[in-house]
């Protein structure tokens, strides 16, 4: 359900941020890591890929569509495979919790962090080797901002945490004890000692904002939003 959001234009290849999985094609992610290459998304010089590790070995999502949360850190993006279907049919998703995180909480983030790429050219094709890491880091809620920090930096729904966030960690999956999603890693400060703390963007604004996007079936319409999926099965709210 984690992935690396990949970006490939004529400058190279980046890993800029992670998104996770919370129905069949259809992932949260960081809107920062997303709005930086929009420009060249709809211009088709840069194209996008996410990709995740499943026990079948990798699979890949294009990013087909991108919806905004306003006012909000945060994007719903819509996926088409792009790699073969499991043999054995079964995709993962995260289980969503509307519940805001209270101070004392233990939440543990998530995301993937890239370490080096080589790109080689194999007859007509460009093979692209790349490797990384699943980061994750456990610490406990020091403040709850139900309305947002503060004006500029984290004018959101939000949660402060005692622990850091490493660069590539934006826009992955922040899990509470009983292993439902809470949230996304946002920013993280970092100190001598690296103890953070970290922010998440809390989820609530993105229940019910509409988005299109999605995969076998795509809701195009832009009127569907998590909480209709859930009636449907697709998403569990707790």
């Amino acid at each position: 359900m984690l992935l690396a959001i990949h970006f490939a234009g004529a400058d190279g290849h980046t890993v800029d941020g992670s998104a996770v999985v919370v129905g069949p094609g259809i992932a949260l992610c960081a809107k920062h890591v997303v709005e930086p290459h929009l420009e060249g998304l709809l211009s088709g010089q840069i194209a996008c890929l996410a990709t995740g590790a499943s026990e079948e070995g990798l699979q890949a999502w294009r990013i087909s569509k991108v919806n905004e949360v306003p006012n909000t850190d945060l994007y719903i993006i819509g996926l088409t495979l792009a790699s073969n279907v499991p043999k054995s049919g079964t995709f993962h998703q995260a289980v969503v919790s509307a519940r805001i995180p209270e101070v004392g909480e233990s939440l543990t983030l998530c995301g993937f962090r890239l370490d080096h790429t080589e790109a080689e050219i194999a007859g007509q094709s460009m093979v692209l080797h790349f490797a990384g890491n699943l980061l994750c880091c456990r610490g406990e809620v020091s403040q709850v901002f139900p309305q947002g920090r503060d004006r500029a930096m984290l004018p959101w729904p939000s949660v402060e945490v005692r622990c850091p966030a490493w660069g590539g960690m934006s826009g992955g999956p922040v899990f509470n004890t009983s292993g439902q999603l809470v949230g996304l890693v946002c920013s993280s400060f970092s100190d001598e000692e690296d103890s953070g703390p970290a922010y998440v963007s809390l989820l609530g604004p993105a229940l019910t904002q509409g988005f299109s996007g999605g995969w076998p079936i795509e809701m195009s319409d832009g009127s569907s939003n998590l909480t209709d999926l859930s009636t449907r099965g697709v998403v569990t709210l707790v």
